[in-house]
Formats: C-alpha cells, structure tokens, sequence
C-alpha cells in the first residue's frame, strides 16, 4: 500500500472487492460530460497553469444523467467543506469510457 497526501493505492485483489460489474452508459455518459479545464487558484494569482475539473460541474454531469454523485468516488468533500476531485476515479472513468 502506497500513501500519499493527494491519493492513496489499494488492493486490486478481487478478493477485496464486491458488486463488480460493468460500467454502464449512463456513468460513460457522465464521463463525456466531464471537461478538464486550465485554471489558476485564488491563493496563486500569478502562480502556474493548472488541469483539471471543476467538481460542481462533475457534480451536475452526474445530476444531467440522474445519478446520484455521493454513490461514487469521485467528487469529496461538501460545499462547506469545498469540494474536492477524486482524479485516479475519474481518470479511470474517462479511459474505460473511450
């Protein structure tokens, strides 16, 4: 196991795992939606160019397919909290729906 402060590895073993099936069209539909964008943080005006997603608008790709976005690992956090983007879950996503 190999953890790090943005992302932590775990087991593939199917041993570990459940409910495994395949990706369905609806969840590939949601992967479409989802656009990486160039940002800058507020904290770094002048700092580098970042990618990414917004995590409100990976939140509304799901609500535009009528999926519930808690039911998956993706988005974390909460809007009090601020939202954050689970980047391995959706990368994964993405590749799996080309």
């Amino acid at each position: 196991w190999l953890t790090a402060a943005w992302v932590t590895h775990s087991s593939s073993a199917a041993r570990v795992k459940h409910d495994i099936g395949d990706i369905a069209a609806a969840e590939c539909r949601v992967a479409d939606r989802i656009e990486i964008k160039r940002y800058r943080l507020n904290s770094e005006a002048d700092g580098p160019w970042r990618f990414g997603a917004i995590a409100q608008e990976v939140i509304a790709a799901f609500d535009a397919e009528g999926l519930d976005w808690r039911d998956y690992a993706i988005v974390t956090g909460s809007e009090a909290d601020t939202y954050g983007v689970a980047y391995d879950e959706l990368q994964n996503l993405k590749l799996a729906c080309m």
